[in-house]
């Protein structure tokens, strides 16, 4: 199942789809734009063709017959120009009177790739510029009743990497991988530009989900979870961020397994952070792959009339740092031993990059084949490499239910980094929303801030002629992010 999965009377409102009756008593909270849209070339003359969402414009073009497919021969040169163009992608769908009629009505877009400007019947409504992040703007005033239309027009990525790097006083160079030189000035997958073990697809288009999500009291953006151990025993502190139109009077509802607790809150106009505890008598742990089973408990969050549903597996994980013994040496060598509950557990596993170059190919299909196949061969581990992406909720579900523990990076890997404001604010942006989301999973075992970054610092003619420019800004990043992951994880 969904880790979040939100429990509201919902449409799927797609192009050439019947829009649904509901009754008075079932109106929908949420309108799901999944399903069909359409692409054309923003500066060009041809025709729209279809696109599904969540998708890619290559993907569209290539079931279009508009390009060669980028995996065959050499082919992957052929297209590169998709890259370099921006797009429009828009459909039509049906907005009820159930929907309008709520005080709140937020477009929410996960995982947008990467920079768009997005306007309904017309008038523009926000705009995007981090794959990694999550979008909400306040939609109601540009709704209207029926037929209306929402238009993305998404820039090329490419472009905006170059005009960057025209725009920094020195070079911030990475890695001679691809075929973008830098794309690590902006926030998007960087294998994307290309890498040594695959194709150079500049992806484009909405790679995640795209709602309209209708609020009057409460609308439930996060939970998470604190967990104590003691013996015989799991006390858990369910918190939740919860915003609210225009405030007032509700209860924090949560079960966990059979713990339940229900607390009044009273909510502010705006964001709240509410808690409750419930406690868990002789819990049944989560184990990795081969040490035990992977219990995974029902929990249940209710605000208002929102309702989070997710799976929480109980349990400790730590990294254990210790001098080798008998390594007298002035710097001795040292454990990294990962110990989960209490039992020391030798790690086996594999790197994870994207499991394909073109998001429409991510399957749920695909990463439960593969993921399942990681703990077929015994693994207990799997890296989720920084060059690549926060993966969709499916990845994460499935290794907490096969004991695959996961090495995080952050999105950051064989280069250096820009750590002016608006960067590192980007930065903890993404954190604050990735932490939220994927803390909980039972398989997270540690979050590591990059891959080879300080090694890179030796690998540039310019940083090896001015380390200490470059030393402090791989600094100023880096303590970015140890703050946002110690406010969010701690």
């Amino acid at each position: 199942m969904k880790m979040f999965q939100r429990v509201l009377a919902a449409t799927l409102v797609c192009a050439g789809m019947a829009v649904p009756s509901f009754s008075a008593a079932a109106q929908p909270s949420v309108v799901d734009l999944a399903g069909a849209w359409s692409v054309r070339q923003a500066d060009g003359d041809k025709a729209a063709v279809a696109m599904q969402v969540p998708g890619d414009v290559h993907s569209a073009l290539l079931a279009a017959g508009l390009i060669p497919d980028p995996y065959f021969g050499r082919n992957e040169m052929e297209v590169q120009w998709v890259g370099k163009k921006d797009w429009v992608v828009e459909r039509t769908f049906d907005v009820p009177d159930s929907l309008l009629s709520k005080r709140s009505v937020c477009l929410r877009l996960e995982h947008v790739d990467t920079f768009c400007e997005i306007s309904i019947n017309g008038k523009k409504v926000g705009e995007t510029g981090n794959r990694f992040r999550r979008y909400d703007f306040e939609v109601k005033p540009f709704l209207k009743q029926g037929e209306n239309t929402i238009t993305a027009l998404f820039r090329s990525a490419e472009l905006i990497s170059e005009a960057r790097a025209a725009e920094i006083p020195y070079p911030i160079p990475m890695v001679d991988n691809g075929l973008v030189k830098h794309i690590n000035l902006i926030r998007k997958p960087a294998c994307h530009g290309g890498w040594d073990w695959g194709i150079a697809l500049m992806m484009t288009g909405f790679a995640g989900k795209t709602q309209l999500i209708g609020t009057d009291l409460a609308r439930i953006d996060y939970v998470y979870c604190d967990q104590k151990h003691a013996a015989g025993r799991c006390d858990v502190t369910v918190t939740a961020d919860v915003t609210s139109p225009e405030g007032g009077e509700s209860v924090l509802s949560v079960t966990l397994g059979e713990a339940k607790a229900s607390v009044p809150v009273k909510l502010a106009a705006g964001s709240n952070r509410i808690s409750a505890k419930v406690v868990v008598e002789q819990p049944r742990l989560w184990w990795p792959n081969g040490a035990g089973k992977q219990e995974l408990y029902d929990l249940a969050v209710s605000v208002g009339e929102d309702t989070l549903t997710r799976r929480l597996g109980l349990r400790t994980v730590e990294v254990v740092n210790k001098p080798d013994a008998g390594d007298t040496s002035s710097r001795p060598g040292m454990s990294m031993t990962f110990r989960v509950n209490g039992v020391d557990i030798y790690c086996k596993g594999a790197n994870w990059i994207p499991c394909d170059a073109m998001t429409l190919r991510q399957t749920p299909e695909r990463y439960r084949d593969l993921l399942g196949s990681a703990q077929a061969a015994n693994m207990n581990m799997v890296r989720l490499w920084g060059g690549g992406q926060f993966e969709d909720d499916v990845f994460y579900n499935t290794c907490d239910e096969l004991g695959l523990l996961v090495w995080h990076d952050f999105m950051f890997s064989c280069a250096l980094y820009p750590s002016d404001k608006a960067f590192v604010g980007e930065v903890k942006a993404e954190l604050a929303h990735q932490l939220r989301r994927l803390r909980d999973h039972a398989c997270i075992a540690v979050w590591v801030g990059d891959n080879e970054c300080i090694g890179a610092l030796t690998w540039f003619e310019p940083s090896r002629k001015n380390r200490d420019l470059y030393l402090v800004s791989y600094d100023r990043l880096n303590r970015a992010l140890t703050e946002t992951v110690e406010t969010y994880d701690p």
